[in-house]
């Protein structure tokens, strides 16, 4: 028998891992650490981006899987050029 997987289960915690996200950017935006944020961005989008690809991968979906793996591959390329802190060292 095949085990049914909830839609929203992996919901749940995104709010706690989203406002975790929110605050190391704020952190490091307030001490003018934008390497760093750089580096967040990287790891995170890396990350949120292959867990996002899994559940509606899973479901039957893999066409929308595969968009938001490739999306999030946009954050990964601007943080690894370093454009936060490329564009705010200018001001």
């Amino acid at each position: 028998m095949k085990k049914r997987i909830r839609a929203g289960i992996p919901y749940r915690y995104k709010g706690q891992s989203s406002l975790i996200y929110g605050l190391l950017t704020f952190l490091f935006y307030y001490q003018g650490k934008y390497t760093e944020i750089d580096s967040l961005m990287v790891v995170l989008a890396a990350y949120v981006g292959v867990v996002d690809c899994v559940q509606p991968w899973r479901v039957g979906q893999p066409g929308r899987g595969l968009f938001r793996l490739v999306a999030s591959w946009g954050f990964v390329a601007c943080g690894m050029a370093g454009l936060t802190a490329s564009s705010l060292a200018r001001t």
